[in-house]
């Protein structure tokens, strides 16, 4: 059995009195943190960190290298978290050696940030140790022995630290991917084999990459509740962010970045988040969802962040958002938000792509995402077209209705608009918008190896069920037996 030592760290307000910019939603109010403008510290016992005087000291070098924002923010609001991760009482994993990982991570990334701007062996080199030191992290992450979606549970029992907090978050999401990734490889499984019935190890992937993505949604809670904490203790939502950021890589920054067409709602309330939704939703969706919402049905908001047919691999990313918005019987807003992908990806084939009319050969040769086919030249009313990727366009509302197999689909002579990639670049900027009188285009669950789109729009397979069962149930049938709610892109 472990003998542990509990031991604990105070955390003290940045002293200031500048007004801290609070964004909520589309209003910015002034709020003031605690006055007091010089804190004075005892000397720093041997190792820890060391400590800025003043506030205002900190918020200069915050202003001046965001890099280093949280390491400066740590040295200022004067803790030592070393004395702050604790080992369990009893029987269990220790957290030494995940504090101990923390600590070789966080000198490795202010070496990074002292590094910066300097001679390229030096930033190279010390790129490599951050390099060392996250993969060091993950290694004794494994160690503790805890099954993968458990370990954010464990380690916040061991540290209230945001930033800590949510590089082992990271980590673990990371160590979930390769697990995800060396399970497909095992079975010699690609992207679209994974998790088909009709492939080996179907059962294996599907459980893997359930997990990877479970691991990736506790990244973005831990995420959630940092910013929260850093904003309790006086920042605003955007400072936090861009305080996070010095502490995470890759996988941890697409989760605080800002995304062109996707608010960053991480940290906020229920209230601020229906401030920053409804808003857009009321500006865009059309009369009729609009009166659904106003009865009280959920309706659904498509935030689409532009995104080439050929990201991550041509396997897709789920970098948009679908919001439910209900206003329920008291009238306040209630808001769910959902990972979503609104553009296609390239894994199914070039069978999926639309074809789109056009009155010759193309002036320009064509990319590699589009064909173009000559017309017979036997049929005087031939046309020339052109095979292009095409995607549900934003500025519309689209009622969805049930179907066979689970899916929700437009109304089955269409009446939607889709744009087309129709140079071939994998971009949607031809403005090539076809009229689509089908239901083609749906809304169902992912593959499991990649985002399940050839045009469609969808959610993560192991998020399907919950977010189906959210926009449908206690939905009123329309046309006889089917339900459906309201979708609005923008």
């Amino acid at each position: 059995m472990d003998m542990t030592v509990a031991r604990t760290r105070t955390r003290s307000l940045p002293p200031t009195t500048e007004p801290v910019a609070e964004t909520r939603g589309a209003q910015t109010t002034a709020t003031t943190p605690p006055s007091g403008t010089t804190t004075t510290t005892a000397a720093a016992a041997p190792g820890a960190r060391p400590t800025l005087q003043t506030g205002a000291d900190a918020r200069s070098r915050f202003n001046a290298d965001s890099g280093a924002g949280y390491r400066a923010y740590l040295a200022q609001a004067s803790f030592d978290q070393r004395a702050h991760d604790v080992e369990p009482a009893g029987d269990g994993p220790s957290a030494t050696g995940v504090g101990t990982a923390l600590d070789d991570l966080e000198a490795a990334q202010q070496n990074r940030d002292e590094a910066a701007g300097t001679t390229l062996p030096r930033v190279e080199h010390a790129d490599q140790q951050v390099s060392s030191a996250s993969e060091k992290l993950k290694q004794e992450i494994a160690a503790t022995g805890l099954p993968l979606d458990e370990v954010n549970d464990w380690y916040a029992g061991q540290s209230e630290d945001p930033a800590r907090r949510l590089m082992v978050a990271e980590a673990t999401a990371d160590l979930a991917r390769e697990r995800a990734d060396e399970v497909a490889d095992g079975f010699g499984l690609g992207p679209n084999d994974e998790g088909r019935d009709n492939k080996p190890g179907h059962d294996e992937t599907r459980a893997a990459r359930t997990l990877e993505g479970r691991v990736r949604d506790q990244l973005t809670a831990v995420a959630d509740e940092s910013v929260s904490a850093l904003r309790a203790e006086g920042h605003s939502q955007p400072e936090a962010l861009e305080l996070l950021r010095g502490s995470t890589g890759l996988t941890g920054s697409k989760v605080l970045e800002e995304r062109e067409g996707v608010p960053n709602t991480l940290g906020m309330s229920d209230a601020e988040k229906a401030e920053v939704y409804e808003p857009i939703f009321l500006a865009n969706a059309s009369p009729e969802a609009k009166a659904a919402y106003d009865r009280g049905e959920p309706v659904v908001l498509g935030l689409r962040h532009d995104s080439p047919i050929f990201e991550n691999e041509g396997r897709g990313e789920f970098d948009d958002r679908f919001v439910v918005l209900t206003k329920g019987t008291t009238g306040t807003p209630q808001v769910q938000e959902f990972d979503a992908s609104l553009d296609p990806n390239i894994q199914y084939g070039n069978d999926l792509r639309e074809s789109y009319e056009v009155a010759g050969p193309p002036d320009e040769p064509l990319g590699p995402y589009a064909e173009h086919h000559g017309d017979s030249r036997l049929n005087p009313f031939d046309s020339d077209t052109i095979d292009g990727w095409g995607r549900i366009s934003s500025g519309q509302t689209i009622r969805l209705q049930e179907g066979p197999h689970g899916k929700l689909y437009p109304p089955p002579d269409g009446g939607y608009n889709v744009d087309v990639d129709i140079d071939g670049n994998g971009v949607f900027d031809d403005d090539a918008v076809k009229r689509i009188d089908n239901n083609g285009y749906q809304m169902h669950g992912s593959a499991v190896g990649h985002t399940g789109s050839g045009g469609c729009i969808t959610v993560p397979f192991y998020q399907w069920d919950d977010f189906r069962s959210t926009v449908i149930e206690g939905q009123p049938k329309v046309d006889g037996d089917d339900r459906g709610v309201y979708l609005t892109i923008v």
